[in-house]
């Protein structure tokens, strides 16, 4: 607004700001101040008026200073939830290298997605054997049906002190292994910080694409984006349960590492760039930390 002259008469309406107030406190000698209800109020000395403003105006700051948040938390309900430090599964140095942190973090959703044979699953064993290693209990949800456990023995996984699960069909049905999982670290059944491994999402078809006949023959439903949907309403609970065990409350800690296939989208425009997505939409993308 313009500078104020000194031998001006200025009208205020309320409610004006203290800063208001002080620019004209500063440069004038009479105020015109005009109430909520319409009557006018001529200050001829204003300065008699300044302590009452400025108090009344720095009120409400002053009540935030001295609010005792803590207690007004509680009072709604809402508690300071208390971290635990951060954990990793610490990968060998040349991988650190590349990703820029010490490995598989727990108490986190981590995807890895590719096309094949680019070493996601290789990936995967060597997380699991140095899992192991550190103490983490390794949990393999296989799904691709073509693992070759002799090379993951080889890159040093001990087949003895990890679970390995290969008989998920579908999407729905490695979400809730996921979910047992993470409830039986969470109340004790298994007092074992759990890294979860699968292998791989892209593998798998929602129920609601597929129906089983009583001839045992599979029919293909029509149906768009299922698999997608399925894995969006499934990782919003899943995320938050794993995340969870990163607070105090929770006893261990649960990490989930996810292999994903990837294709190649075409570029949205013209003279645009192709590039490499993962199946089955964003939603493990968001979710993943």
């Amino acid at each position: 607004y313009e500078p104020l002259n000194e031998n001006t008469v200025y009208y205020i309406f309320a409610p004006f700001t203290a800063k208001m107030f002080n620019d004209f406190l500063e440069k004038n000698n009479q105020i015109i101040y005009v109430s909520n209800s319409g009557g006018n109020y001529v200050i001829d000395d204003i300065q008699s008026m300044a302590p009452y403003l400025t108090n009344y105006y720095k009120k409400p700051l002053d009540l935030l200073k001295n609010i005792d948040l803590e207690n007004y938390k509680k009072s709604i309900e809402i508690n300071n939830v208390e971290k635990k430090k951060d954990k990793f599964v610490v990968l060998d140095e040349c991988i650190q290298s590349v990703i820029g942190i010490p490995g598989i973090p727990l108490g986190h959703i981590t995807q890895i997605y590719g096309k094949s044979d680019t070493g996601k699953t290789s990936l995967l064993f060597h997380a699991a054997a140095k899992a192991q290693q550190q103490g983490v209990l390794p949990i393999f949800i296989m799904t691709e049906g073509k693992v070759d456990w002799a090379r993951a023995v080889k890159m040093g996984v001990n087949m003895d002190k990890c679970i390995k699960n290969e008989e998920c069909m579908y999407l729905e049905e490695a979400f809730t292994f996921i979910d047992k999982i993470v409830s039986d670290v969470t109340m004790g059944e298994l007092p074992h910080d759990v890294l979860l491994l699968w292998d791989s999402v892209g593998s798998l078809p929602s129920k609601d694409e597929v129906k089983d006949n009583e001839d045992g023959t599979t029919e293909k439903k029509a149906s768009m984006m299922r698999a997608a949907k399925a894995i969006r309403e499934n990782m919003r609970i899943v995320q938050r349960k794993i995340n969870a065990t990163r607070n105090y409350s929770y006893p261990k800690y649960v990490g989930l590492m996810i292999l994903n296939q990837a294709y190649i989208q075409p570029p949205s425009f013209v003279g645009g760039m192709p590039k490499l997505v993962p199946y089955g939409g964003d939603a493990i993308w968001y979710s993943a930390s």
